[in-house]
């Protein structure tokens, strides 16, 4: 799926917020929950399909690289300003397109997605991180995912002086794109405006 703000045609190219959906696969809801992101910052959405979102194999991560080269050959798209976002398993894959292609993309949101202990040490073994910001959205209530991981993750990051932001939501689960989707956008906004 592609969508390009109407805002975003006035730029030359405008940037672009590339999404891997979760384990549900590529739903059209992913797209649009990110919609008012899009129309605020005049960027365009681009949302690939994977399957059950297993983006971690290498034909996931081939898929992606379809994905940049389809942003490339778009006149109107930005393909050196590229935001990577992950929710549900979708965060499995930006986790690993980090380590397999650093320096291609502009920063990276995790929203309810995997972001542990684990994944991070993985990414920074290889060299992935370091310069691109992260931002990592997650519910307290998320019975996937656990917040004490999530949590243990970023505070790893932050020691290895990682621009890693964190914001957590009380109330909400593994759902938190849909169910807070004006929320989200409202704060990947306010985040990406302030660098």
């Amino acid at each position: 799926y592609v969508y390009r703000s109407p805002k975003g045609k006035e730029k030359d190219k405008m940037p672009v917020v590339l999404v891997l959906h979760g384990s549900g696969g590529n739903l059209q809801a992913g797209l649009w929950a990110l919609k008012s992101l899009a129309d605020e910052l005049g960027m365009a959405i681009v949302a690939p399909t994977f399957g059950c979102g297993k983006w971690e194999e290498e034909s996931g991560i081939n898929r992606l690289s379809d994905a940049l080269d389809f942003c490339n050959r778009q006149d109107d798209l930005d393909s050196s300003a590229i935001v990577l976002v992950g929710y549900g398993s979708g965060g499995v894959g930006v986790n690993k397109v980090a380590t397999a292609m650093p320096g291609k993309f502009r920063a990276f949101i995790h929203v309810a997605s995997e972001f542990t202990p684990a994944s991070t040490s993985e990414m920074a073994d290889a060299g992935a991180l370091g310069k691109e910001p992260i931002l990592v959205l997650h519910g307290a209530d998320d019975r996937l995912i656990r917040i004490d991981d999530v949590e243990a993750a970023v505070k790893g990051l932050k020691r290895w002086n990682i621009p890693v932001t964190y914001q957590r939501f009380e109330e909400d689960g593994a759902m938190l794109l849909f169910q807070r989707s004006g929320d989200v956008c409202h704060r990947i906004a306010a985040w990406m405006k302030a660098w």
